[in-house]
């Protein structure tokens, strides 16, 4: 029985021809490339965004479930049991596992949440590749109506009325993924951004820095820029 991983060219010379150079086939073959690799992670962000809406049968119908021994603390009886639980979405490659308990219910259903993070941060990530950094914008920009559940999550004025999404409710990384949009598009400046929202930075700070996962997405995009990570206050 298997045990659980550990978490967490030929180059051809231009040519006179009569108007300008024959274009190199290496060339060719680059720009070819760099077009299906933008192809293809395009649709690794639409898929990541689909699978955030569905509810948890729907997910889990677009995964590859396996389960296997936990491995660790948890005494004789967890070792006799497979409570260890991965998921792996098939069309983006994103995964959530779980094991630190022994009831294989509850791993799953954590497992699915670690599942649903992973891909609002995959689908992010991907969008920031493609798109690549953005002109920037004024600081005086007017703000957007924002989605909803980033609305409701940020309780920024004129959210829709009903519960508030905080970590554990099922929205959340749908509105992670939203945020993560919405500073994509202002090349992660925080002041910018929070404009766009109508909060102020430090509240969109403290919103990011609450958040292990966020907080680390958003620092490595920053510092792909050139700009200071956020630190925990």
């Amino acid at each position: 029985m298997r045990r659980c991983p550990s978490f967490f060219s030929t180059t051809i010379q231009c040519c006179n021809i009569r108007r300008g150079c024959a274009i190199p086939l290496s060339a060719r073959a680059s720009a070819s490339a760099s077009a299906a690799s933008t192809s293809s992670t395009s649709s690794v962000v639409d898929a990541a965004k689909r699978a955030l809406k569905m509810n948890d049968a729907e997910l889990q119908r677009e995964c590859k479930v396996e389960t296997m021994r936990g491995s660790g603390p948890g005494g004789q009886h967890r070792n006799k049991t497979e409570s260890y639980v991965r998921y792996t979405h098939l069309k983006t490659g994103a995964t959530g596992a779980a094991g630190e308990e022994r009831s294989q219910a509850l791993n799953r259903a954590r497992a699915l949440r670690r599942l649903r993070t992973n891909l609002s941060l995959l689908g992010a990530s991907a969008t920031a590749e493609t798109e690549g950094p953005s002109s920037s914008s004024s600081s005086s920009e007017a703000p957007t109506t924002p989605p909803a559940e980033l609305a409701k999550w940020l309780r920024l004025p004129g959210a829709p009325k009903g519960d508030q999404i905080g970590r554990k409710s099922r929205d959340y990384p749908v509105a992670v993924s939203q945020l993560l949009d919405v500073l994509v598009s202002h090349d992660f400046a925080l002041s910018d951004a929070s404009s766009s929202l109508g909060m102020s930075t430090g509240a969109l700070s403290k919103a990011i820095t609450s958040d292990r996962d966020l907080l680390s997405r958003v620092n490595q995009e920053r510092q792909k820029r050139g700009i200071r990570g956020l630190k925990v206050k």
